[in-house]
Parts: structure tokens; C-alpha cells; sequence
């Protein structure tokens, strides 16, 4: 998978105060999240990979357990697509 960041990146600031805003690529999130869901679904996950997915899911949400990060990726990626349904 690519992980460049296109010029599709949108900002995002978290409702809590003093943390710095974001710069999302909600694809690239999207990615991750359903690629991590593939690799836990079937048996045995890749766990090196697994670790690369959690890690940078945690990045890009500012949570350290992966179990969150990929909660506030997911409320992430439902809010976008509200977003952009409305826009539309």
C-alpha cells in the first residue's frame, strides 16, 4: 500500500483544547482501518504488519492504544462521510 500524502488532505482540530490540528487523508485512514480489519478477521494476523497499521493509526488519530486509535479513526471516517453526503 502507498502511503504518500496527495493534495486531498484536509485539516482537522480536535474538540479538546491544546492539541494541535491534524491534517487528515481520510482515504489513506480508510485504507488502514479496512486493511486492519482483514488482517484480524482471518486467523493469525500479520504481525508485523498489524504493528505498522496500529502504530500509524495512532498517529494519525493522537491515541497510543490501537484499540482507540482504531475507534477514533472509524468515528473519523463516519464523520467525513456525513460531511461529504451533506456537501453533496
Amino acid at each position: 500500500m502507498d502511503l504518500h500524502l496527495p493534495a486531498t488532505i484536509t485539516p482537522f482540530s480536535p474538540h479538546r483544547k491544546g492539541n494541535p490540528m491534524r491534517l487528515i487523508n481520510y482515504q489513506v485512514l480508510r485504507d488502514l482501518v479496512h486493511e486492519h480489519q482483514h488482517l484480524t478477521r482471518g486467523g493469525a494476523p500479520a504481525a508485523a504488519r498489524l504493528d505498522d497499521i496500529s502504530y500509524t493509526l495512532g498517529v494519525y488519530t493522537g491515541h497510543r492504544d490501537p484499540a482507540t486509535a482504531l475507534r477514533e479513526a472509524r468515528r473519523l471516517l463516519r464523520a467525513h462521510d456525513a460531511e461529504y453526503r451533506r456537501a453533496a
